[in-house]
Parts: C-alpha cells; sequence; structure tokens
C-alpha cells in the first residue's frame, strides 16, 4: 500500500511540475496571440483601405467586415504575414550579354569549352572533366569484362552439357 502511495503522489509531483513550468509558454501564448490578432486585424484593415473601392467607405462597416474577415481568417489559420507576403523573383547569375564575349575557359579549344559548359563544367580547370571521362570508361571497361566472363560461362556449360550428353543413336 505504501509504495501505491508513494507512486500516486510521484504522479501528482510530476504533472504539478510540469504545470508550473509550462505556465509561461502558456501565458506568452496567449499575449502572442493577442498581439497576432491586432496584427491581423491591422493588416486587414491596411489591405482594404488600400483598394480605391473600399477607401470611401464610412468607418461602422468598415470595422465590421475588419472583424468578419479577421475572424475567418482565425479560422483558416492565415497570419498577418500571410496576407502581406509577396513572392520574389529569382536572382538569376547568368548574364549572357555579359558571357557572349568572354572566353571563361582560358586556353581549351573551343569545342571543349563549349563541351564542358554544356554539361555544366564552366571554367578554365579541365581536371573535373578529365576525371568524369577518365570514370566513364572505366565504367565501360567494367561492364564490358563482365560481359566477356558472363558469355564466357554460358559458352563453357553448352560445351559441358554436351559433353556430358550421350551420343545419338546410329540406325
Amino acid at each position: 500500500m505504501a509504495i501505491s502511495q508513494t507512486r500516486t503522489l510521484l504522479s501528482i509531483a510530476l504533472v504539478g511540475a510540469a504545470l508550473f513550468a509550462s505556465a509561461p509558454l502558456l501565458a506568452s501564448a496567449q499575449s502572442s496571440t493577442a498581439s497576432s490578432q491586432s496584427d491581423l486585424s491591422a493588416t486587414i484593415r491596411a489591405e482594404l483601405l488600400s483598394d480605391p473601392r473600399t477607401s470611401d467607405l464610412p468607418q461602422a462597416p468598415l470595422d465590421s467586415m475588419v472583424n468578419l474577415l479577421t475572424q475567418s481568417a482565425q479560422k483558416q489559420g492565415v497570419t498577418a504575414h500571410d496576407i502581406t507576403w509577396r513572392p520574389v523573383s529569382p536572382v538569376s547569375t547568368f548574364a549572357p550579354e555579359a558571357s557572349a564575349g568572354e572566353n571563361d575557359c582560358g586556353s581549351l579549344p573551343s569545342y571543349l569549352c563549349a563541351l564542358n559548359t554544356a554539361f555544366g563544367l564552366s571554367g578554365s580547370d579541365p581536371w573535373l572533366a578529365i576525371a568524369l571521362g577518365i570514370a566513364s570508361g572505366l565504367v565501360i571497361l567494367v561492364v564490358g569484362l563482365m560481359l566477356q566472363e558472363h558469355h564466357r560461362k554460358i559458352a563453357a556449360s553448352a560445351v559441358s552439357q554436351a559433353a556430358a550428353a550421350p551420343p545419338p543413336p546410329q540406325p
């Protein structure tokens, strides 16, 4: 009986400590919810007033519209940042006008330069392209040796099966 009571008291103490530790987090979450609601309401109001059709609305209809839109946005989980977000166009690092007259490949011949650029290997250092060429040659060599060994085993098994088979009867 004493062990059961000790476990119960320990469980209650752990739950109490967890609640005590989480109280500041819950309080800050409530304050951040209130501030996010006012931010959302202010953002919606600013967006409505930026539209020329709603800029002439009286204050009462505008307030009711803002309240309805804020409640709807909160139900859907929309934040003020979601409303004001605008897509950013990616910055292009490729400028064809600037690179058209320049030779980025240094002393490499133009066909090797074009080949390197086609495979995304721009620059004057040819070692990466050379290493990739050697690696692909080794892969071709290994695949060829594997095929040769496979065909040799098939031919050897066919010869051994023909030698093991009894000769056909003579008429």
